[in-house]
């Protein structure tokens, strides 16, 4: 391989490196342009609490969807609820009290949307 070639190929070899770490930057910034923050937990008196914030005045923000766990990843219930508002907040509360059982620990998950967008968050482990 002569001088120039090497030098080429270097070249192309640099360009392909900038290139996908700019992808991957932009895929990064592309993947929280409106949520800025989501939330789940579980209270002592056993209900859920499910928050979404956006950067940006939504036309559509909420809770899509909620799985109640076991301690030991066994899911107890899981609902597609659906909820939805409009702005920069949603915070929603679901009563898990006839589901949840003395001398069990357990977490929520929540799915989110907000105008396109979604995100997911899930709490602490509880012991009841």
């Amino acid at each position: 391989m002569n001088m120039k070639m090497r030098r080429f190929t270097a070249l192309a070899l640099v360009i392909v490196s900038i290139l996908s770490l700019s992808a991957v930057a932009n895929a990064g910034a592309r993947a929280s342009e409106i949520i800025k923050s989501v939330s789940a937990g579980l209270s002592t008196n056993k209900k859920a609490t499910f928050t979404i914030g956006a950067k940006l005045n939504c036309a559509s923000i909420g809770l899509t969807k909620y799985t109640l766990c076991k301690s030991n990843g066994t899911e107890v219930t899981s609902k597609t609820v659906n909820s939805y508002s409009t702005g920069y907040n949603y915070s929603t509360s679901i009563d898990l009290s006839s589901y949840i059982t003395a001398g069990n620990s357990y977490y929520v998950s929540g799915e989110f949307y907000a105008d396109g967008e979604t995100g997911t968050a899930t709490s602490g482990s509880r012991s009841y």
